[in-house]
């Protein structure tokens, strides 16, 4: 029972956080008659004709060019930060444009924080990748499993890097359809880690019957939003509602199992940990310098969270390998 006040803190954070999220979907600042008076008129003087055009190309840097910034982008960017000082001058608070903060660019990149600390993600998950093949015997139990694991979370962090990178429709589905494929996928392990890795046809027939259910499951959310309806609260709806029977399962478990298995307070520590650092998007506030805002900041706290993760998934990888071998023994 002592687990049950951490249960639901978790579940009214992440339940909170997102609406918060679909609550700053609505700004003001994209909306305002300066930003729209000044994207008129940045347009017709830079965007109407192909010699305005022509002249605009000119001298630009090599690395907007290559992040596809055109003339209307260009244009939006500059009237963004006009808005925004006319906002300062007034002053009023700074507004969102588009449903985001305005941020800095840097090179081309639009949210460089989250940039960095997705590739600093991204390339945690490919050393420890890297690391668990030469620390774990390809015989091992779940040996497969957190192999491909590992595979689907270095291709969502690639897909955040991207969007964060550039935000287009393509690049924000990727991310979402990929955040969605990490969630499903830390379920399906865990899963597949309880009640799939014994072997026998009953433990078999389970392990098919949860990758079938979830494979399904992910594939008509992705058809739902691609194609139908890409519909913001019901994809948020979606994750939060797996990410909470995935954190409310793992803690129980790891409650039952912490005596035999010491080792397994670092994936309880990972998935509240992941859950309570949720609290910092609900401060959404302007980002400190134009540069880090709460979601950056959420991704840069849950850097170290990584690690023991994987303390823990080579830990008990090599828990159950042990195990095999005693059962063999005993045959």
């Amino acid at each position: 029972m002592a687990a049950v006040p951490s249960q639901i803190i978790t579940i009214l954070t992440i339940y909170l956080v997102f609406s918060a999220i679909k609550f700053v979907q609505c700004s003001h600042g994209d909306r305002h008659p300066v930003y729209q008076r000044c994207l008129q008129s940045c347009f017709y003087a830079n965007c109407s004709t192909k010699t305005d055009l022509q002249e605009f190309d000119a001298g630009r840097p090599w690395y907007l060019r290559a992040l596809l910034w055109d003339c209307e982008d260009e244009c939006g960017y500059e009237c963004m930060w006009n808005t925004v000082e006319y906002y300062h001058s007034i002053p009023l608070p700074c507004p969102q444009f588009h449903g985001k903060w305005p941020f800095l660019r840097i090179f081309g990149i639009q949210e460089v924080a989250s940039v960095v600390f997705s590739i600093c993600h991204g390339a945690l998950h490919l050393y420890f990748w890297l690391k668990f093949r030469s620390k774990v015997p390809s015989e091992a139990p779940m040996y497969i499993v957190w192999q491909a694991y590992s595979l689907i979370c270095i291709n969502a962090w690639v897909w955040s890097t991207v969007f964060h990178t550039r935000d287009f429709i393509w690049t924000e589905r990727m991310d979402y359809f990929c955040a969605t494929s990490l969630v499903l996928a830390s379920l399906l392990t865990h899963c597949i880690r309880v009640v799939g890795w014994h072997g026998g046809t009953f433990h078999v027939g389970i392990t098919c019957l949860c990758i079938g259910v979830l494979s399904t499951l992910f594939f008509i959310h992705v058809w739902y939003l691609a194609f139908i309806k890409f519909d913001y609260g019901y994809n948020m709806k979606v994750n939060v509602a797996i990410g909470a029977v995935n954190t409310v399962w793992i803690v129980l478990w790891g409650i039952q199992n912490i005596r035999n298995q010491p080792y397994v307070w670092k994936a309880i520590v990972t998935v509240l940990g992941t859950s309570l650092l949720l609290l910092l998007e609900l401060g959404d506030f302007a980002p400190v310098g134009w540069i880090f805002d709460a979601h950056s900041i959420w991704h840069g706290a849950t850097v170290p969270l990584v690690c023991f993760w994987y303390s823990y998934i080579m830990d008990d990888t090599l828990y159950m390998y042990e195990l095999m071998f005693k059962f063999k023994k005993t045959v």
